[in-house]
């Protein structure tokens, strides 16, 4: 199959003329095999919605068309998505994306939401800019919750009770913040996607941990912004607000343990997409996937926006003891 696909890219695909697109159909699939008159090669999805104008990927070309002229063939395709590679990219990422999306149940009605979701799925593995983004959007989240609640007008010995829920005193935890001292946990989850979507880790991410009474989910959407903050501002922001040698050094021993060139990152920017960009939810409600027998290292990722949020008086009354 990898043979056959590079040969009809490399070889089937004629170089179209000017402004035009050599394609082949995938044998029972809305799904096209497609090179552009300078040579690059890459995907048409036929019959889909438009991916999301904020998407994007180095490297690579998306276009909308609501009519594409297959002139060779004397045919129109409709409603399609066009995902373009720049000569620098391996082909072997092509079809990994290729096969990724050859795995829907319906291949008879491929969509954008796919390409985007193998895309995502995939392209850590091969950019690394990309995986070092995803660790700072997550560092972004942690440390603009932290921004706000020790922005509030609190006592030292609250600030350091606060600073030292966040991780452990040694190693990473599954869960961000454990406020032992009011049994509450908070994993923090941050996403750019417009659907309040995260990644889960694990089942023991659903779990609250012995003796707390609460594990709450913090959801914060944020996009890439040229006029927002990146994760050194905010960890000077938080800086700011410790007055006391004990409190920063207590904070910068979790920089540490969280990762200080993440936390002092100043390339990428990020502001909130919400008015109110903190929005919990109760793991207590969230319906779990089946584990398998024998599965280990389950993960998956989650619509939040399918879930409810705790409302404003319970949530006021839950914070309160933070």
């Amino acid at each position: 199959m990898i043979e056959e696909v590079l040969q009809i890219w490399n070889r089937k695909l004629k170089l179209p003329s000017k402004d035009q697109f050599a394609i082949e159909r995938i044998n029972d699939t809305n799904l096209f095999l497609t090179k552009d008159f300078e040579g690059k090669i890459g995907i048409i999805i036929e019959n889909t919605l438009e991916l999301p104008k904020n998407f994007s990927l180095k490297r690579f070309e998306f276009k909308y068309f609501k009519k594409l002229e297959n002139k060779p063939k004397d045919a129109i395709h409709e409603r399609c998505q066009l995902m373009l590679a720049d000569k620098s990219v391996e082909p072997s990422f092509l079809i990994k994306i290729l096969f990724g999306i050859l795995e829907c149940e319906d291949k008879r009605n491929i969509t954008s939401r796919d390409l985007m979701e193998v895309i995502t799925s995939l392209i850590s593995t091969f950019d690394p800019e990309a995986q070092k983004r995803n660790e700072v959007i997550g560092v972004w989240g942690e440390l603009f919750w932290l921004k706000e609640i020790l922005s509030q007008p609190i006592r030292k010995e609250k600030k350091a009770k606060i600073l030292r829920s966040w991780e452990s005193d040694k190693i990473r935890m599954k869960i961000d913040m454990r406020f032992a001292y009011c049994k509450i946990a908070v994993e923090i989850k941050t996403t750019t996607t417009e659907e309040r979507v995260h990644h889960i880790s694990g089942l023991e991410q659903f779990l609250v941990p012995s003796g707390f009474k609460h594990l709450l989910f913090l959801s914060i959407r944020i996009i890439e912004d040229d006029a927002g903050m990146t994760c050194s501002e905010l960890t000077n922001m938080i800086k700011s607000y410790l007055d006391d040698p004990e409190l920063l050094t207590i904070f910068l021993d979790k920089i540490f343990i969280r990762g200080a060139k993440i936390c002092n990152d100043i390339f990428y920017r990020f502001t909130p997409r919400d008015n109110n960009p903190l929005v919990f939810f109760d793991s207590k409600i969230f319906p779990l996937p089946s584990k398998l027998k024998g599965v280990t290292n389950l993960q998956w990722d989650q619509n939040f926006d399918l879930i409810k949020p705790i409302l404003n008086k319970r949530l006021s009354k839950i914070l309160s003891a933070l």
